[in-house]
């Protein structure tokens, strides 16, 4: 179809596709030799079918504006379907500037994993103090049964959760690119998620520091507590160190399964610039892309107060960082090149609250040769400097002293990569 602004393109697909669970555990998981183990995994296997059809619509509006209309329906076997669209435009008003936007709904369903994987026991990655038997780390009334519960990790169940329901989310973006001349190019754009019934698990330190000071006894249903016998002792105390009768019972498990969580509202902006300079014969590339959160706010349940997590760590997503980039110097004459890179994260206040992770910098190195047809060369460091990771006190991933989501220990490492392209 041709219009006055020019042609009309139009692009249909469709999507059938079966997802499958087939979960079958080893015996060796309940024989209780494997630590964090300590309840039997039964058979699980799950199935659904998903189909999907879409389509995309380029609409020239004017001789320098386009307009994008899509619309996507899946069907799934387990929840049923769904309709989710996306208007975007393109303009620009002059040659050396293009404005963008767009907007979109979008929608998850739950994993197989996250609805029928079987709950299981393990540990609570921190230690944590049982509001009522331990407040403040110091055991109540000073009886000893009740010390167990003082700075130790408890047992938690993980594991899916059937009642689960999707995901959904509204988003925008609005972004400009200017190159001034054919050699330069700066870009930025800004951009909003808007996400409810979050699935997810809560973090420890939130079950026992937010819900477990709310309700020391149940921390809302996530605290389990031991029954109490018959003859008033509760199941697990210690031997001759009976729980007094007006103390609950200790904890057996935190529950910290898959669960709706409540709402992520989530804002930053996407930079990036290039600049080519011709030096000697050959070219200079400089490139840089980072981006910078606005805002990182969450509901830790639905209803419930607002988390600010850019710029901090918190137990329920880890460490947001404000800033981020990478940004290269690239060299090539000919056959050869070479390669200077920068990755950088902004460091953010740690997981106690009372200190600060350092900034985490590094810097790789690159050669290459392709003067062979087909054939390249690429030889590199990884880590120049061999920077360490900056010490954080965080505890939900097991490592002491670093948080690996944010940084690499690897350390310097070297690589040598061959290739060939037949054609």
């Amino acid at each position: 179809l041709e219009t006055k602004a020019g042609p009309v393109a139009l692009a249909v697909g469709f999507e059938r596709r079966e997802e499958k669970l087939d979960d079958q555990p080893q015996a060796v998981l309940f024989s209780g030799d494997i630590l964090g183990v300590a309840s039997a995994l039964p058979a699980t296997r799950a199935e659904r079918t998903v189909t999907a059809a879409f389509a995309e619509l380029n609409v020239p509006l004017a001789g320098n504006l386009e307009a994008q209309l899509a619309l996507r329906h899946d069907k799934y076997s387990d929840f049923g379907n769904t309709t989710n669209p996306k208007v975007a435009l393109r303009w620009t008003p002059t040659k050396t500037l293009l404005v963008r936007s767009s907007y979109s709904t979008g929608f998850r369903a739950p994993t197989l994993s996250d609805l029928f994987l079987p709950n299981f026991l393990s540990n609570t990655a921190s230690p944590h103090n049982d509001p009522i038997r331990c407040p403040n780390s110091t055991p109540i009334g000073g009886f000893v049964n009740g010390g167990l519960e003082c700075d130790a990790q408890f047992q938690n169940q993980l594991g899916g959760n059937t009642t689960l329901t999707p995901e959904k989310s509204r988003q925008w973006i609005l972004g400009f690119i200017v190159e001034p001349t054919a050699a330069a190019s700066v870009g930025a754009d800004f951009w909003s998620i808007r996400r409810r019934n979050s699935i997810g698990a809560l973090g420890d330190t939130t079950v026992f520091n937010v819900f477990g000071v709310a309700d020391p006894l149940g921390a809302g249903g996530r605290f389990v507590r031991n029954v109490r016998n018959a003859d008033g002792t509760c199941v697990g105390d210690l031997a001759g160190a009976p729980t007094p009768a007006n103390v609950p019972c200790s904890i057996n498990f935190v529950v910290q399964g898959q669960q709706n969580l409540g709402k992520f509202n989530v804002s930053g902006v996407d930079v990036s610039g290039s600049l080519r300079i011709p030096v000697g014969g050959g070219q200079v590339t400089v490139k840089g892309e980072g981006t910078y959160i606005l805002q990182y706010r969450y509901q830790q349940v639905a209803e419930g107060p607002y988390v600010d997590n850019a710029g901090l760590f918190t137990s329920d997503n880890g460490a947001i960082t404000r800033w981020r980039h990478y940004a290269t110097v690239n060299w090539r004459k000919g056959a050869w090149s070479g390669t200077l890179g920068q990755n950088f994260v902004l460091g953010y206040v740690d997981n106690s609250g009372t200190r600060r992770v350092g900034s985490y910098e590094t810097f790789d190195l690159q050669g290459s040769w392709d003067g062979w047809k087909g054939f390249a060369l690429a030889a590199g460091v990884r880590n120049v400097l061999d920077r360490d990771p900056p010490a954080s006190d965080q505890g939900q991933t097991f490592q002491v002293g670093y948080d690996p989501r944010y940084t690499d220990a690897h350390g310097r490492t070297y690589y040598l990569n061959l290739k060939y392209a037949f054609k």
